[in-house]
Formats: structure tokens, C-alpha cells, sequence
């Protein structure tokens, strides 16, 4: 027997003429001869089962409603849709297209499901939320506020995603994971664990985000980047590449972590900073202001490099150790805080140099007049004799300033311009600062002119 039937009561909607159907017995909540909803045809509701249509709602075109389903208030169901299980379908909310709503889900709301999206399990879709696409919502999923989801997107378990948040692509939000405000996720993306994707937050790429990670701000993670754990990113932060930031590790300012850097323990990375290489910051450690630490270099313990430091190479910066001011760490291991920008220690590990009975050997670029005489690249009056001492008469005294008066001296590379290089013996006590790759002294002795291409080996 069928359990309802089309009534004389019709209107037209959109060019659509809808009946209002009428119980032809009791079932579920539904009581004989009661007046329900409006369909277009009697395909658009199963004459099987306990489904109904109440109200002012609405199913039409090639839409079908089965099972237990519900749909009520002004709710519209059309398109090719399938809503079935227990699935309850109201407020204002539309399903429309191919799409397949089953199990315990809600729709309500203004929400709208539509395309080739399937809904189901126990999600809740409501609110201004949009789903659609070849989207999957399944799990205990809520999505709500002005969220759009959509592509080949999946998101499942007991996810959150709420705001004006986007999920789209090929993305993956799973868990317990929260994406909120004006968050996007998208490409090959995922989202999961307990973590949370809040605020301006773009994550994409094939990048994820999981455990109880948190991500903030106007943050960015993309490429291949992994953060996780308790880590937080935030602010304007990015990182990219195959970096991955994990533990209680924090992110933030304008820092900048790429490539396949790591930064975990305690470590944080802030500022205009920027990590990058096969860094490692971790235990204690932090980098901040404009500093750059790249290469293989390793930042720990409670080691701190900031202000336009940089370190780079095979350095290893550890301990109490500080890196500042316009440093330059390139080679070796740096223990100890930087204080008067000559320890030995750290020119050392900035240019790779050993001072021999209180005398370093350092090079510089220059203009060859004739044999053993030369002339400044950026002074020719300044002039520099094989065997003699040349002095800068005025130098500034101060450490923090490594581009001013005096002579500049580093490694046999470091150096473009000019046509010559020649090697100068340094006394320590000459030494007024190490800054940015390069000492800057008061007096040196040329030793004569160097031929990179025979290892640095004097040629006179």
C-alpha cells in the first residue's frame, strides 16, 4: 500500500508545478490524511520506508528522498540529488545536483550541498556553509558559518571547519583538526590530529599540519612542509619547501623557514628571519631580527643569532653562544656569546682563521700599480707596498660598525673587484671588529700577492 498520494494543491515554482502530498497512513511521527510538503512528481519520495516532506519544503526534478530522511521548514531538495538513512534536510537549506546525502547527517540552515558532493555519517552542514564539487563530508564533521568546500576535497571525523573558511582542491582535513576564519586549504594539503588552522591561514602544496600544531595569523605553509607536534606558526610566517617545524617550536613575524630546515625542541624563529638549507634550530635556541642561517648549520641549546647576523656552512652555534650585529658565522663551532666582535673563537668560526703567535693571515682584493706596489679598491690614494705596514690613520673604533674606516680584510673568496689579491699579516690587538665575513683593522703588513688558482700559495 502506498503511503501517500499527490493532492489537488499545486504551485509553480521557477516554472515547476509542485503537489502537495497527503499521508495514506500512519507512520513514524506521521499520522493518516495529514497534509505534508510539496513534491513534483511521486518518484520524488519513496513510497517504501518512513521518509517525509513537511511543511513548505520542496523536492523535485529527478531528486529522490528514502529511508528515514526528513526534509521540512523550506528546505529543497532537487537536481538528480539522493538524501536517504536518517538524514534531516531544513531551514532554508538546498541539495541539489548528483549529490548523495545519507546516514545521520543534518542540513540546515542556509547551507547548500550541491554538485557531485557526498554528505554523510552523522556531519552537519548549516549555517551560509556551501559544499559542493566532488567533495566528501563524512565522520562527525560540522561544517558552518560561510565555509565553501569544494573540489575533490575530503574532509571526515570529528573536523571542524567553521568561519569563512575554504577547503577545496584535492585537500584532506581529518581528525580532530579545526580550520576557521578566513583559513584556506587547498592543493594536496592536509589538515589533522588536533590541529588548528585559524585566522588568514593559507596551507597548501602537498604540505600538513597535524598533531597539535597550530597555525595562525596570515601564515603561510605550502610545498612540501610538515608542522607538527605543539609547534606554532603565526603572524606572517612561512614555511615552505621540505622544512618542517615540530615539537614546541614557534614561528612567527615575518620569519621565513625553507628548504629542508627543521626547527623543533623549544626553538623559535621570529622577526624578519629567515632558516633555510639543512638547517637545525632546536633545544633552546632562537633566531630573530634579520638574521640568515643557512647551509648545514646547526643553532642549539640557548644559542641566540639576531640582528643582521648571518650563519652559514658547516657552523655549529651552541651553548650561551650569540651571534650578532652584522656577524658572520661560517665555519667551525661558536660556544660562547659574541661581546667584543674579535674573540678568536669567533673569528674562527666566521673566517675560518687561526691566529698564529698573536698574528692572523688575511687576504683583500686590490689594484696592482707595478711589482709589490698597490692601491685600495675604493681609495687610490691609499696605497699597500710588499713588505711594508700600511695604517688607516682615522678608524672608527666602534665594533657594531662593520662597513666604515679602516682596512677590510677576510678569507681568499670573499672578496670581487680589484685585480689582485695579496695576503696581509694582522696583529690580534690591530683587530677593532669582525663583522659580516670580514675584520676591519687599524694596520696590516702586505705580504705579497696571492694565486688563487695555486692554493692560496704566495708568489713571491
Amino acid at each position: 500500500m502506498k503511503k501517500f498520494k499527490l493532492t489537488e494543491n499545486s504551485k509553480v515554482i521557477n516554472g515547476t508545478t509542485l503537489h502537495q502530498i497527503q499521508a495514506l497512513k500512519d507512520f513514524s511521527n506521521v499520522k493518516k490524511d495529514v497534509l505534508g510538503g510539496w513534491v513534483e512528481k511521486d518518484e520524488n519520495l519513496s513510497q517504501e520506508d518512513t521518509a517525509w516532506v513537511y511543511g513548505d519544503a520542496k523536492v523535485s526534478g529527478d531528486a529522490k528522498v528514502s529511508g528515514d530522511a526528513k526534509v521540512y521548514g523550506n528546505a529543497w531538495v532537487y537536481g538528480d540529488a539522493k538524501v536517504s538513512g536518517d538524514t534531516k534536510v531544513s531551514g532554508d537549506a538546498k541539495v541539489f545536483g548528483n549529490v548523495e546525502v545519507f546516514g545521520n547527517v543534518e542540513v540546515y540552515g542556509d547551507a547548500k550541498v550541491s554538485g557531485n558532493a557526498k554528505v554523510s555519517g552523522d556531519a552537519k552542514v548549516f549555517g551560509n556553509a556551501k559544499v559542493s564539487g566532488d567533495a566528501k563530508v563524512f565522520g562527525n564533521v560540522e561544517v558552518f558559518g560561510n565555509v565553501e568546500v569544494y573540489g575533490n576535497v575530503e574532509v571526515s571525523g570529528n573536523v571542524e571547519v567553521y568561519g569563512d573558511a575554504k577547503v577545496f582542491g584535492n585537500a584532506k582535513v581529518f581528525g580532530n583538526a579545526k580550520v576557521s576564519g578566513d583559513a584556506k586549504v587547498f592543493g594536496n594539503a592536509k589538515v589533522s590530529g588536533n590541529s588548528w588552522v585559524f585566522g588568514n591561514v593559507g596551507v597548501s602544496g602537498d604540505a600538513k599540519v597535524y598533531g597539535d600544531a597550530k597555525v595562525s595569523g596570515d601564515a603561510k605553509v605550502f610545498g612540501n612542509a610538515k608542522v607538527s607536534g605543539n609547534a606554532k606558526v603565526y603572524g606572517n610566517a612561512w614555511v615552505s619547501g621540505n622544512s618542517w617545524v615540530f615539537g614546541n617550536a614557534k614561528v612567527s613575524g615575518n620569519a621565513k623557514v625553507y628548504g629542508n630546515a627543521k626547527v623543533f625542541g623549544n626553538a623559535k624563529v621570529s622577526g624578519n628571519s629567515c632558516v633555510f638549507g639543512n638547517v637545525e634550530v632546536f633545544g633552546n635556541a632562537k633566531v630573530y631580527g634579520n638574521a640568515w642561517v643557512s647551509g648545514n648549520v646547526e643553532v642549539s641549546g640557548d644559542a641566540k643569532v639576531y640582528g643582521d647576523a648571518k650563519v652559514s656552512g658547516d657552523a655549529k652555534v651552541f651553548g650561551n653562544a650569540e651571534v650578532s650585529g652584522d656577524a658572520h658565522i661560517k665555519y667551525s663551532k661558536l660556544t660562547t656569546p659574541i661581546i667584543t666582535f674579535k674573540e678568536p673563537e669567533y673569528i674562527l668560526a666566521s673566517l675560518n682563521a687561526v691566529a698564529i703567535h698573536g698574528k692572523y693571515i688575511l687576504y683583500k682584493r686590490v689594484y696592482k700599480v707595478s711589482d709589490g706596489k698597490y692601491v685600495s679598491v675604493y681609495d687610490k690614494n691609499f696605497k699597500y707596498t710588499t713588505g711594508r705596514v700600511s695604517t688607516e690613520k682615522e678608524c672608527d673604533p666602534n665594533v657594531l660598525n662593520s662597513c666604515s674606516s679602516g682596512i677590510h680584510l677576510s678569507h681568499p673568496t670573499y672578496w670581487d673587484g680589484g685585480d689582485t689579491l695579496i695576503a696581509c699579516e694582522v696583529k690580534v690587538e690591530d683587530i677593532i671588529t669582525c663583522q659580516d665575513g670580514k675584520v676591519r683593522v687599524k694596520k696590516c703588513k702586505v705580504l705579497g700577492e696571492v694565486n688563487i688558482w695555486k692554493r692560496y700559495e704566495l708568489s713571491n
